[in-house]
């Protein structure tokens, strides 16, 4: 989700210029190799680069409004330091744990908002959208962590109050990253959210929550729609390995349905209801199993079978 950017122009020393737009351009250029060096080091050598890099930037677009500069190349350079803090809060992120310190949480939070603030101001949707996806994944592995070390202490009621707020914060960083991906740009990205948002629900444990997954799930028909009907071949390969990751989630939720759906014991209506939810899921289980896993166009047929099998079941259900 992070791009790079590129520098173009004159460059020479401080001590040999007084042209603040060109030491302002060098300093932007430091700070993108300061990005590229942090790679591979040791987290405090990564800091250190990161920080260095923020510094730069930080002094480039001083030099820019002191010369004036225009406003592409000082939104240019905003851009940059974005980037700077984006790229550092993810690899915070991806290096927090439910059993980190609280304090390295915030951190990364911290540095995700630093981001998020200046591609608001830059007006960069996509990248607002994107910084609001990473920012719903940091908090959904938080959660799928903390759910992991407490299964030895299962809760029969479900998530605590406070795992279930971390949820719903994730989950609306996800609707703000769908704000983009759902109506711009859908494609692989709007697949993966739907993906994580999926997983999120099935956190839940209980029929409800695993049957919104399901439905989740099955709305990411139209992405896969739209891909079979593009000539990228690039695109096509990445939709076919997300239709399996699809597919596969979809029979996991099914079974899971079934399973719940077939025990515990209910009376009057609410059985009437149980059964036929029950006979619904078994028979989109037994319509998904046919997939070939093919191509990403093979997909939306399985899709929209099952979304449509859904629907009429749905309307008998509650009529």
């Amino acid at each position: 989700m992070c791009g790079t950017v590129s520098w173009s122009g004159a460059y020479t020393d401080d001590a040999c210029s007084s042209d603040g737009v060109n030491v302002a351009l060098l300093r932007a250029n430091l700070a993108h190799l300061h990005k590229i060096f942090a790679q591979g080091k040791p987290a405090d050598s990564r800091e250190e680069h990161y920080g260095t890099a923020i510094q730069l930037c930080t002094d480039a677009l001083r030099l820019l409004k002191q010369s004036k500069a225009d406003v592409d190349l000082h939104n240019k350079v905003k851009g940059e330091l974005a980037l700077t803090y984006l790229v550092w809060a993810v690899d915070v992120a991806n290096n927090t744990t439910a059993s980190s310190p609280k304090t390295r949480e915030q951190e990364a939070l911290k540095v995700f908002n630093k981001a998020l603030s200046l591609y608001a101001e830059l007006g960069d949707k996509k990248q607002v959208a994107s910084t609001h996806y990473q920012i719903a994944s940091f908090y959904s592995r938080m959660i799928s962590s903390t759910v992991r070390e407490s299964s030895t202490t299962e809760n029969p009621d479900g998530p605590s109050s406070a795992l279930t707020s971390r949820m719903e914060i994730a989950r609306r960083h996800y609707e703000k990253a769908l704000h983009y991906f759902g109506a711009v740009e859908v494609g692989k990205t709007f697949v993966l959210i739907h993906q994580e948002l999926a997983d999120l629900h099935m956190l839940g444990g209980h029929v409800e929550a695993i049957e919104h997954a399901l439905l989740i799930l099955l709305n990411t028909y139209e992405a896969f729609s739209l891909a079979a009907s593009r000539d990228s071949k690039l695109e096509k390969e990445e939709m076919t390995s997300l239709a399996r990751d699809i597919v596969a989630k979809v029979k996991a939720v099914l079974h899971q349905l079934i399973r719940l759906s077939s025990g515990g014991r209910t009376s009057g209506n609410a059985a009437i209801t149980k059964s036929k939810k029950l006979e619904m899921f078994k028979k989109m289980y037994k319509e998904v199993i046919y997939y070939d896993g093919y191509s990403a166009g093979s997909i939306v047929p399985i899709l929209g079978t099952l979304r449509g099998m859904y629907v009429v079941q749905y309307r008998e259900i509650r009529f």
